[in-house]
């Protein structure tokens, strides 16, 4: 979450992230212990959120940088994972 979030950032987007968080685990409890896979949930479903108009996110220089990677399929090199 680092990576995106700055005093320039909208804040819901730790609402968000948090959000994707718990509905994973809470859907997925079986893999709650899989903090990738819990996170990866978590930073598409942000990405996803990100990339919609109509939630009228601030589209700063990193939020355009993580929603092209998940767009190009890289997003796990964005955020360090690979």
């Amino acid at each position: 979450m680092t990576k995106l979030y700055s005093k320039k950032t909208n804040n819901l987007l730790l609402g968000v992230y948090c959000a994707a968080l718990a509905k994973y685990v809470l859907e997925n409890p079986d893999k709650e212990k899989d903090s990738k896979a819990v996170q990866m949930y978590a930073y598409n479903t942000l990405a996803d959120y990100c990339a919609k108009p109509s939630n009228h996110v601030k589209m700063t220089k990193k939020v355009k940088k993580f929603v092209k990677a998940k767009n190009e399929g890289t997003l796990e090199e964005f955020l360090g994972y690979k």
